[in-house]
Protein backbone atom coordinates (compact mmCIF):
# COMPACT_ATOMS: atom_id res chain seq x y z
CA UNK A 1 0.00 0.00 0.00
CA UNK A 2 1.43 3.21 -1.14
CA UNK A 3 0.24 6.35 0.29
CA UNK A 4 1.17 9.91 0.11
CA UNK A 5 2.52 12.13 2.61
CA UNK A 6 -1.62 14.04 2.73
CA UNK A 7 -3.11 10.65 3.17
CA UNK A 8 -0.30 9.95 5.92
CA UNK A 9 -1.40 13.32 7.62
CA UNK A 10 -4.89 12.61 7.50
CA UNK A 11 -4.94 9.59 8.83
CA UNK A 12 -2.89 10.86 11.56
CA UNK A 13 -5.44 13.30 12.24
CA UNK A 14 -8.12 10.81 12.24
CA UNK A 15 -6.44 8.94 14.80
CA UNK A 16 -5.91 12.18 17.02
CA UNK A 17 -2.16 12.07 17.29
CA UNK A 18 0.41 14.34 16.45
CA UNK A 19 3.49 13.99 14.72
CA UNK A 20 5.71 13.66 17.68
CA UNK A 21 2.85 10.89 19.20
CA UNK A 22 2.88 8.58 15.91
CA UNK A 23 6.88 8.78 15.64
CA UNK A 24 6.64 7.37 19.26
CA UNK A 25 4.72 4.33 18.49
CA UNK A 26 6.44 3.40 14.98
CA UNK A 27 9.89 3.86 16.47
CA UNK A 28 10.64 7.30 13.89
CA UNK A 29 11.36 10.78 14.80
CA UNK A 30 8.69 13.58 14.46
CA UNK A 31 11.20 15.57 12.17
CA UNK A 32 10.40 11.88 10.11
CA UNK A 33 7.14 12.25 10.05
CA UNK A 34 6.88 16.09 9.39
CA UNK A 35 9.16 15.16 6.29
CA UNK A 36 7.31 12.18 5.16
CA UNK A 37 3.99 14.82 5.49
CA UNK A 38 5.73 17.79 3.38
CA UNK A 39 2.93 20.02 1.33
CA UNK A 40 4.22 20.45 -2.25
CA UNK A 41 7.00 23.04 -3.78
CA UNK A 42 9.70 21.16 -0.68
CA UNK A 43 11.79 17.97 -1.18
CA UNK A 44 9.25 15.05 -1.41
CA UNK A 45 10.56 11.71 0.71
CA UNK A 46 8.35 8.99 0.08
CA UNK A 47 6.31 7.11 3.17
CA UNK A 48 7.63 3.80 3.67
CA UNK A 49 5.63 1.00 2.54
CA UNK A 50 5.69 -0.43 5.68
CA UNK A 51 4.46 2.95 7.21
CA UNK A 52 1.23 3.32 4.64
CA UNK A 53 -0.02 -0.55 5.76
CA UNK A 54 0.49 0.09 9.49
CA UNK A 55 -1.16 3.37 9.87
CA UNK A 56 -4.46 1.85 7.56
CA UNK A 57 -4.36 -0.90 10.44
CA UNK A 58 -4.30 1.67 13.08
CA UNK A 59 -7.36 3.40 11.63
CA UNK A 60 -9.32 0.08 11.29
CA UNK A 61 -8.50 -0.82 14.49
CA UNK A 62 -9.62 2.44 16.27
CA UNK A 63 -12.69 2.26 14.30
CA UNK A 64 -13.40 -0.89 15.45
CA UNK A 65 -12.81 0.17 19.01
CA UNK A 66 -15.17 2.79 18.21
CA UNK A 67 -17.86 0.64 17.00
CA UNK A 68 -17.41 -1.60 20.37
CA UNK A 69 -18.22 1.78 22.03
CA UNK A 70 -21.29 2.67 20.26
Amino acid sequence: MTITGAELKALREKLGLTQKQLAAEVGLTATSIGRFEQPNGRKVYPVPHWLGLLMFHMVKDAEAADLKKA
